[in-house]
């Protein structure tokens, strides 16, 4: 097979399998204009770059073997769900003689660059993945700013992710609106042809993960704005909805019944409990007042 591919590319793939199933294969690719991956891909916007390289296959169909390499460098893409976009990425996908396959990545996003490093064995082993990085922005939207340092590994087997490794959040600004309270369905309403969900696409999530947010992380809405900090172990099981455990620290100030308050104690405390059911300690008080005067919660959220 061969093909132009515009502007000044070009593909060319040969592939002989014999009555064995031994495999003798090649492909060649040069790609300057990467516009197609929009249309496959709705996250990404303005994706350009140069894809080139030579893969080799050999072995047989039940074990194929892959030598050499694609190299897609530099390129540059927005995800504007995120704020953010990757100038001056690599990612290199390359094959040794036993039959491994190799990904290298760099994608720099404001100062800093996410770092990937993995493998796979095709038909022998699981596909793996390293993910690292050093206050790398990852989110910056009016609603939202963050950086993450990640120190993440990902295997992929069998339908399943596993996820283990620590994500430390040094900064950060969440601005979260209230939204309006919804109406819970009647208990007695059925609902009739309603149709089975439709499954996530993609592998299942396993994950344990180390959540640490650091001392510049604010959060404001629902009448607060301070400081949040402290670290969470998070365990998200395929068969359970995720759960925490852990504390968070609050530090800052609360707008309650016409009332500016200071926190004089808050914290949000997870005991292998769901992730949005906490104990919440908070007190707040109106400074200089005596005698004091201000709100205490305890409790769940329910």
């Amino acid at each position: 097979a061969s093909a132009g591919l515009p502007p000044e590319g070009r593909l060319i793939a040969t592939l002989r399998a014999d009555a064995a199933g031994a495999l003798d294969g090649r492909l060649t690719l040069e790609a300057n204009d990467l516009g197609i991956v929009e249309a496959f891909v709705a996250d990404l916007a303005e994706p350009r770059g140069e894809l080139r390289g030579e893969l080799r296959v050999a072995g047989t169909l039940e074990a194929p073997r892959w030598s050499g390499e694609l190299a897609l460098a530099p390129f540059h893409v927005e995800l504007p769900a995120l704020g953010i976009a990757v100038e001056a990425g690599e990612l290199r996908a390359s094959g040794d003689e036993g039959g491994r396959l190799r990904l290298e990545g760099r994608l720099p996003t404001g100062d800093g660059a996410l770092a990937l490093a993995g493998d796979w064995q095709p038909g022998a082993s699981p596909i793996r993945l390293g993910v690292r990085g050093e206050a790398v922005r990852v989110l910056d939207t009016p609603e939202a700013r963050a950086w993450i340092s990640p120190e993440l590994e990902v295997e992929v087997q069998g339908g399943v992710a596993r996820v283990r490794g620590r994500v430390a959040v040094p900064r950060a600004l969440l601005q979260v609106e209230q939204g309006t309270q919804s109406v819970p369905v009647s208990a007695d309403v059925v609902v009739v042809d309603a149709g089975a969900p439709e499954a996530a696409p993609g592998p299942a999530l396993d994950a344990d993960l180390r959540l640490v947010l650091g001392e510049d992380v604010r959060l404001v809405g629902y009448g607060f704005d301070g400081r949040v900090a402290g670290e969470l172990r998070v365990r998200d099981r395929i068969d359970r909805e995720p759960r925490a455990t852990g504390t968070l620290e609050l530090s800052g100030g609360v707008r309650a019944y016409g009332q500016e308050l200071r926190l004089t104690r808050g914290s949000l405390r997870w005991a292998n409990a769901p992730l949005d059911q906490p104990v919440v300690d908070v007190r707040a008080e109106r400074p200089d007042t005596s005698p004091e005067v201000g709100v205490a919660l305890a409790g769940t959220p329910d």
